[in-house]
């Protein structure tokens, strides 16, 4: 027994508004140069972020030292 939802437009629910695709290159293509490229910028980016955020608490953990509020809630 096959059943519709009332009032619904649109494909059934066992069909899928999206074409299927089918992969035929699972993998990139390159070289070891491009590999130590990217694990370099990889490495440079999360060197930035971590200076990034540390920047960031250090100067929150200063203005928690000069208005006297060591509590988290102000900062949530």
């Amino acid at each position: 027994m096959t059943t519709k939802c009332r009032g619904r437009r649109g494909k059934g629910r066992n069909e899928s508004k999206f074409p299927k695709v089918t992969v035929q290159y699972l993998l990139e293509a390159g070289t070891l140069n491009d590999i130590r490229l990217a694990k370099q910028v990889t490495d440079e980016h999360l060197k930035y972020q971590w200076n990034y955020y540390s920047e960031l608490a250090r100067q929150r953990s200063a203005i928690q030292d000069q208005t006297g509020s060591h509590s988290n809630k102000h900062f949530l």
